[in-house]
């Protein structure tokens, strides 16, 4: 089951969780033909991202993998975190399931061809690439990317600022 929420940032700096309606997001409604993919964030990922600061990946792939379900982004992030060369220990593993942040993802048209063009944003699972909702991208991720396209400058993605919890 999946909780959603919003952040809204005080004063002091503090985040306040307000329940909210995804749909009535208005990122989404000014991106039409934008592509919504989601990213899983373990608790320090997420407190990185809420602190204005690049968001690093696991430090064994390098990569984050952005999917097309919520469900199967929480599974990759939660394989992925918990992942040791070592192999499995005996003790419980440091991250829940339940721990991670379901952020969403907003990329225009313009940020996919970008990214992909720079080689961060890759389609497929590796062993597919043309598997359907599974992307990989590689290096940090920040709040949002903007570039001058013709004079113009573009968004070209953004983390929204909407929220789920895995249940």
């Amino acid at each position: 089951m999946v909780q959603q929420f919003s952040l809204k940032r005080t004063g002091t700096g503090s985040v306040k969780d307000v329940a909210r309606d995804f749909e009535q997001d208005k990122a989404l409604k000014a991106c039409p033909g934008s592509l919504t993919l989601f990213v899983a964030l373990n608790p320090k990922q997420f407190d990185d991202l809420q602190r204005g600061k690049p968001v690093l990946p696991d430090p064994y792939s390098g990569r984050f993998g952005l999917r097309s379900s919520q469900e199967v982004a929480v599974k990759r992030g939660y394989e992925f975190t918990n992942w040791h060369p070592a192999g499995v220990s005996d003790h419980a593993p440091p991250v829940h399931p339940k721990q991670f942040m379901i952020m969403k993802l907003l990329l225009t048209a313009q940020g996919y061809m970008t990214l992909m063009e720079e080689n961060v944003l890759v389609k497929g699972d590796g062993s597919n690439p043309c598997r359907e909702g599974y992307f990989r991208w590689w290096g940090p991720l920040v709040q949002s990317r903007s570039a001058l396209v013709n004079g113009k400058e573009e968004l070209l993605f953004k983390i929204c600022e909407s929220y789920d919890m895995y249940e």
